[in-house]
């Protein structure tokens, strides 16, 4: 990386963003459930949205940064996580690009637990497509990208193919878009600032290493484009809803939400940064669950504030929440609330604290997901409130 560092802003209400596109933290684990959720349903054309989506969001993110070589290009795909990756044979017409190191290539095969048939390298591919048009004066969808091999079926570096092809409708991104009606969320928990957190979390330095990625938690990160969040989980729903299916799509999001929130929030409370920032301050499970609450606020996702929590219910309002602003931001006022992510993060947290003592830092694996995910008293999560519906803050309520 050549020590290149990039400007991360971070704006109001939890929101972060580099040149004019937002970027939330994710881990592996939910890279890996997003993308297999996306691709249960045979026929619906997301292998193509996900590449797409992709090069959408490079290509609007090196535009706005003023790129103009590959190098950069290439140190901005380390900087955020997603690895090693080499453009530089890449021409007016195509070319071959390589990834040495590559977090979809390599770090979602913690999540599956099984080796892939497939390459999971869908997000490189579209990040070298629109890096590549970027760079030679095409327009997004400039370039047709193909794996040719990923490391997560055995190649030792991934190869992926561009060829040059006739412009054609371009998915675009919106932007930082509108922030909510509430201009500071109020404070819920008086033993330690949101500044403070902010402070400390920041600190930690959460950019990619020497290989190009972010260890922490006990996940592999990465600081990534809300768009391509959005776009992938919302033309999901759209193309389920066609075929009959959209409450199903949307139960299985919130199930990709419950994966992240098992081990991104597990892995927090487990954490050596956990212990030097929040546990001498954590002295119940309430207080945990506020702990978590401002921890999650520093990650791009928005202000978390628990207004209410027991050991039977929770009451969650999200200021200017990723999900619901993008989807704003993409298709206008929504008749249903639309957090999902945020819908089984809560759920997960309440699990983990009620049922799973993750204070007593347990270990995480298979056998501890299935005692406190699938246990008959699990809380259950419902969406009341939404930005993008039109309410001040959205909200979710946790109960058993």
């Amino acid at each position: 990386m050549d020590g290149m560092r990039f400007p991360v802003e971070t704006l109001g209400l939890g929101r972060r963003g580099l040149a004019g596109e937002p970027l939330v933290y994710h881990c592996n684990f939910y890279n890996y459930w997003l993308q297999k959720t996306v691709l249960l349903v045979d026929g619906l054309g997301m292998e193509e949205v996900i590449q797409d989506a992709a090069a959408a969001s490079v290509y609007a993110c090196l535009k706005g940064l003023g790129v103009t070589d590959f190098a950069q290009a290439e140190a901005l795909f380390s900087a955020l996580g997603f690895g090693l990756i080499d453009l530089s044979s890449v021409s007016a017409d195509g070319g071959m690009v390589t990834t040495s190191v590559s977090h979809y290539g390599q770090c979602l095969d913690a999540a599956a637990g099984a080796p892939f048939a497939k390459p999971q390298s869908r997000f490189d591919a579209g990040y070298a497509a629109g890096a590549g048009a970027w760079a030679h004066g095409r327009p997004s969808s400039g370039f047709r990208a193909a794996i040719q091999a990923c490391m997560s079926v055995g190649a030792d570096q991934g190869r992926i193919s561009l060829v040059g092809r006739a412009a054609s409708e371009c998915m675009t991104t919106y932007g930082m878009g509108n922030s909510g009606r509430v201009h500071r969320a109020p404070e819920t928990w008086a033993a330690i600032s949101q500044e403070r957190v902010d402070e400390a979390v920041h600190g930690l330095g959460l950019t990619g290493n020497e290989e190009g990625l972010i260890p922490r938690f006990g996940v592999m990160l990465t600081q990534h484009f809300a768009h391509f969040y959005n776009r992938l989980s919302y033309e999901f729903l759209r193309r389920m809803s066609h075929t009959g299916m959209r409450m199903a799509g949307e139960h299985l999001l919130i199930d990709a939400g419950y994966r992240c929130a098992f081990h991104t929030f597990g892995g927090i409370f487990n954490s050596a940064e956990w212990d030097a920032l929040m546990k001498p301050l954590v002295y119940s499970r309430e207080a945990g669950a506020h702990a978590l609450a401002s921890i999650v606020s520093t990650l791009g996702w928005g202000h978390w504030r628990l207004v209410e929590i027991s050991d039977r219910r929770a009451i969650l309002r999200l200021y200017d929440d990723y999900e619901s602003l993008g989807f704003q931001s993409m298709y206008g006022t929504a008749s249903r609330p639309v957090a999902f992510l945020a819908a089984g993060g809560l759920g997960g947290l309440m699990n983990l604290l009620y049922l799973g003592d993750i204070l007593d830092k347990p270990d995480l694996d298979s056998g501890y997901f299935e005692r406190v995910f699938e246990h008959p008293d699990a809380f259950n999560v419902h969406q009341t409130k939404s930005i993008a519906m039109g309410d001040d803050y959205s909200e979710i309520v946790a109960d058993r």
